[in-house]
């Protein structure tokens, strides 16, 4: 008897299904790695990406139809950099607010805030411009400009970037969608890549990132940072983002070129080091005892006298220049540069921020040196503060113009350029001025702990600092002919007095004390115990200038001045001699 027959299974429409729930499978597998390996085509918000939207913190709303982005040299401005992150737009024209052009562009322009003037001054000459005119004066006359230079907006003064590109190595256009200006310093060198293929900027280095623009092949790129196989770029319309480095050439370096002119620095040198004496003038007849204080000295080629102060708050001078001195210098070899100080006469501060008065300053400090035959001008302006700061550098290039013009040496009286003297400008002094002195010396005096006024030490740390600040074949360091005696008190109090050579001499004399020399600072050193107190003394003199001496005798710089004639002993001579 025959079995019942099965029914045959379809073999084919199992693989049929095993086969569709791979290709499923696979299908949500390739849109999972695609969505989440393929590079984003997101656009980038480019009005909030280039701080347009409102800003609440800063109390600024949403740019308006007059207001453009700023983009300066490889930065998009925001709240964090000024108040001012947008530029504005007036007549047609763009005009940024004037510390973002001073800050980021050339710090040659200056603002007279109370004679409401813009002003660039150059090596040659100062261009300046009154607030809300078309007109300024240039080269000693006045000029029209054929647009308003200047404008107060925001209740800040804005300046006009076609003033700022005719005088500074400045160049600039202007973009839309979104608005905003591209601002470039046409100086020095920098790193760029040309795109290889057409491609994509992102906000952000990973293909994810929104995109910012579209590049085109061949399209110039500076390059600001490398990050893990990115490349971040500005484009020659201001866009800033990321390109893959493989979506670009090879990186190669480039100067930027200006249409601006640069007038040239000159300066006026002396074929010798400089051996300059202070000579404290402090009423006119102290001129007549020079030959005496004069008599020993030796290895001097310099004489620099404290003639000019500030006579009164309208920038008038007095001088105590003399004929006869002038003559007598010259008669022995010596040069003259008149000090300008402000330690024994009125301060600056109301001189210096007013331009008509600096002018007026300036004016008679050079009809004096023209008049007597002086040879330069030492500015020993010691009393500004840190908010006086581009005040007094703009005096010196102003005084520094006038130098130029009349053949006479510019040289200024310095601190250490530490951090903190910043506001003193001392690079640019060292840019625009024939010779920079920085005084090594009045260590420790800031504060109640007793040391040496210009230990070893201390100078070794000022030619360390002076290196990066100063030109050194330009620099000039200064040394002291006088020492503080300290007193620690029983009290617990510290006291000091100031003594010249000849002083402490006669103090360690009258006590017969005996010297310590302590090689490590430089100085002969001493003490005496009182009742009251203990003395204690590091004692400048031949020994401990010659031990500096031989230090900076290390260096190529330009020479050294003492502080002051009459402070030395005659013995102090010979050891100068031997050095400058």
């Amino acid at each position: 008897m025959n079995a019942p027959r099965r029914p045959r299974r379809r073999a084919g429409m199992g693989y049929f299904t095993i086969l569709l729930i791979i290709l499923i499978v696979f299908a949500a597998a390739g849109v999972f790695v695609s969505r989440r390996f393929a590079p984003s085509k997101t656009q980038a918000n480019l009005l909030a990406y280039y701080n347009l939207t409102a800003y609440e913190s800063a109390g600024r709303a949403a740019a308006g139809g007059d207001e453009l982005a700023i983009v300066i040299n490889d930065e998009i401005l925001d709240e964090e950099d000024t108040p001012y992150f947008r530029a504005v737009r007036s007549d047609g024209d763009v005009y940024v607010e004037f510390t973002i052009v001073r800050n980021y562009l050339d710090e040659r322009f200056y603002l007279d805030k109370n004679e409401g003037l813009v002003i660039m001054t150059n090596a040659l000459d100062s261009i300046i411009a009154p607030v809300e005119s078309n007109w300024y004066t240039a080269e000693g006359e006045d000029r029209d400009a054929g647009y308003v230079i200047a404008r107060y907006i925001n209740d800040s003064v804005y300046l006009n970037m076609k003033f700022v590109k005719e005088h500074s190595a400045a160049d600039y256009e202007v973009f839309s969608d979104p608005a905003r200006i591209y601002i470039r310093n046409m100086a020095g060198t920098a790193d760029y890549v040309n795109a290889g293929s057409n491609t994509k900027l992102r906000a952000s280095a990973t293909k994810k990132a929104s995109i910012v623009a579209d590049i085109s092949k061949g399209d110039k790129l500076k390059v600001l940072d490398i990050e893990d196989g990115w490349y971040e770029v500005i484009d020659e319309r201001g866009y800033i983002g990321y390109v893959a480095e493989k979506a670009a050439g090879g990186i190669y370096s480039e100067e930027a070129v200006s249409e601006y002119t640069e007038p040239e620095y000159t300066h006026i040198l002396m074929d010798e080091p400089i051996s300059m004496a202070w000579h404290g003038i402090y009423y006119y007849d102290s001129n007549y005892y020079v030959s005496d204080y004069t008599t020993n000295m030796k290895g001097i080629n310099v004489m620099a006298p404290t003639w000019f102060l500030f006579l009164d708050y309208d920038g008038n001078i007095l001088s105590y220049a003399n004929q006869d001195y002038v003559d007598f210098c010259h008669e022995n070899g010596w040069k003259v540069w008149a000090v300008l100080e402000d330690m024994d006469g009125l301060p600056c501060d109301e001189i210096i921020t007013f331009t008509s008065k600096r002018q007026r300053a300036i004016s008679q400090i050079i009809d004096e040196c023209l008049y007597y035959g002086i040879d330069g001008i030492n500015v020993d302006i010691e009393l500004i503060s840190s908010s006086e700061g581009l005040d007094f550098i703009q005096f010196i290039r102003e005084l520094s113009v006038a130098c130029r013009q009349n053949k006479l040496v510019l040289s200024v009286d310095d601190y250490t350029p530490y951090s903190y003297n910043a506001y003193r400008h001392t690079a640019e002094q060292s840019r625009i001025c024939d010779y920079v002195t920085v005084m090594a010396y009045d260590d420790y005096v800031g504060g109640s702990v007793p040391g040496p006024n210009a230990g070893i030490p201390f100078l070794e740390e000022v030619m360390s600092v002076c290196q990066d600040v100063v030109d050194m074949d330009r620099l000039v360091v200064g040394l002291p002919f006088y020492s503080r005696l300290w007193y620690q008190n029983k009290d617990g109090t510290v006291g000091r007095e100031t003594g010249d050579m000849n002083f402490m001499e006669e103090y360690v004399a009258e006590r017969e004390l005996t010297f310590t020399w302590l090689s490590d600072v430089g100085y002969d050193y001493a003490e005496y115990e009182s009742e009251e107190s203990t003395a204690l003394i590091w004692y400048e003199n031949a020994r401990s200038l010659e031990a500096k001496l031989n230090v900076l005798s290390r260096y190529e710089i330009a020479g050294v001045a003492y502080w002051r004639l009459g402070q030395e002993t005659a013995d102090v001579w010979d050891t100068l001699e031997r050095f400058y």
